[in-house]
């Protein structure tokens, strides 16, 4: 806040990165008054909605989700702060702020049914909140489906700031600008690949997932080299009728898995 304060101060335009490792292990420093709101009550898995997708397992550790509750909330009341800030330098109205997240929980926790957590490759553990806020620009409530990912945050920045690209720079991602202003727009299909796991070397199929629009090809072969099995084993999802991958329809749809596996080979 004392950056963006001196930066207009300067007449300067600013760009905030503020990276959060919340929530996150280590579990013990967290703020006092929200580890004991927290603490006291029942978050065991129960208490959350199970009645759609797959169900959380019924162990948890009480004591460990309170913490991870209580980082959560410091984050939003932080963020709180941040808003309150741009407001008081009457900054708000034309300024881009995101909010957006690197992965699905480290742990088995409530994501709507999803299935997965981090380091799977599962919806539960890639799909992950993006929200940005422009008053200037962007409609308050306004949805886009369209499949993106962290690559095209930096487009997406440089367009809307108006800031050309080095002509030598071949970014991955693309501009979903015009998606975010409402604005029609025609585009070829797209897919989007995600790998996780570790080692030094990338492993061909090794828990990776590629999808477009619809459908969605992945090999569910675990984050560690030791998990790693071949022949791989794919399963296909139809995203646009089952979100919370449910059914796995791979022996069903032999073209899509050859179209999906053909684009991940060119990829990897």
């Amino acid at each position: 806040m004392t950056f963006i304060e001196k930066s207009i101060q300067r007449e300067r335009p600013f760009f905030v990165y503020l990276p959060d490792n919340c929530p996150h292990g280590p579990f013990h420093d967290v703020p006092e008054d929200l580890y004991e709101l927290y603490r006291k009550m029942d978050l065991g898995n129960p208490q959350f909605p199970q009645q759609n997708g797959h169900p959380l397992p019924s162990e948890h550790n009480n004591d460990q989700r309170a913490r991870i509750f209580a980082m959560i909330s410091n984050v939003d009341r932080n963020i709180g702060r941040l808003f309150q800030k741009l407001d008081e330098l009457q900054l708000t109205q034309n300024t881009i702020v995101i909010f957006m997240t690197d992965n699905g929980p480290n742990g088995q926790r409530y994501v709507d049914g999803m299935r997965g957590k981090k380091a799977t490759i599962y919806e539960g553990g890639v799909r992950s909140p993006f929200f940005l806020q422009w008053p200037e620009k962007v409609r308050a409530g306004h949805h886009v489906d369209r499949v993106c990912a962290h690559i095209d945050v930096m487009p997406t920045l440089l367009e809307a700031c108006g800031v050309a690209a080095p002509e030598d720079l071949k970014p991955d991602g693309v501009s979903f600008l015009p998606e975010l202003l409402g604005n029609p727009v025609s585009r070829p299909e797209r897919t989007i690949v995600i790998q996780s796991h570790r080692g030094d070397q990338p492993v061909r199929f090794h828990n990776f997932m590629i999808r477009n629009d619809r459908w969605k090809l992945l090999n569910a072969s675990g984050f560690h080299q030791e998990d790693l099995v071949d022949p791989p084993k794919f399963e296909l999802y139809d995203l646009k009728a089952d979100p919370r991958e449910m059914v796995d329809v791979a022996t069903k749809q032999p073209d899509v898995v050859r179209q999906l596996r053909a684009a991940y080979e060119a990829w990897f």
